[in-house]
């Protein structure tokens, strides 16, 4: 169920930022605005995102809405180290796939965005996977065990973080993070 007044909120504040980058003319903008406050279903608001030039959204933008189109992000490591911190997500939606590699993504950088849900499918085989999370989000897991593998949670009074520690092999499995705020 499409929350109309949400999302046309959420449109605006898209074709906002684009205008603000000069990827579109004022004349442009409240073209796009007119459209949207006119909009009375999902799919007029679908064909007016068609129209989006969507390679001028911010990422932080785009992975706060379901109504901008992502492409899996897919993290691959072999017998590597592989650390993603900073502001490196690229979609709502991340694979996993790794083998005898320690993995650290850290999700600290977007403890300030709300209505964010990020969900991690893992296929690790004899793998370390740390999630460095706010406290401010919940992590949800569905997480298929076997003898050779493990979660673990730890939070330190006083720390704005937690930690989430995988080990082991886990296949077709997967995690949400989602904000609370």
């Amino acid at each position: 169920m499409i929350n109309l007044n949400h999302d046309q909120h959420m449109l605006i504040k898209i074709i906002s930022e684009i205008y603000s980058k000069n990827a579109i003319s004022e004349n442009d903008m409240n073209s796009f605005f007119d459209e949207i406050y006119d909009a009375e279903s999902s799919e007029d608001l679908n064909s007016i995102i068609r129209k989006i030039p969507l390679n001028a959204v911010d990422t932080k933008t785009a992975i706060t809405t379901t109504l901008i189109p992502l492409e899996k992000q897919i993290i691959r490591g072999k017998s590597q180290r592989v650390i993603q911190t900073g502001e490196w997500l690229a979609s709502r939606t991340i694979m996993i796939e790794a083998q005898n590699t320690s993995l650290k993504l850290d999700f600290s950088s977007y403890q300030d965005i709300s209505s964010m849900e990020i969900s991690i499918e893992l296929f690790l085989k004899s793998c370390i996977c740390k999630l460095l999370v706010p406290k401010s989000f919940a992590v949800f897991n569905k997480i298929y065990y076997s003898a050779s593998s493990s979660i673990a949670k730890f939070e330190n009074p006083g720390d704005p973080l937690c930690r989430i520690i995988l080990s082991g092999s886990i296949k077709s499995s997967r995690i949400k993070i989602k904000s609370l705020r």
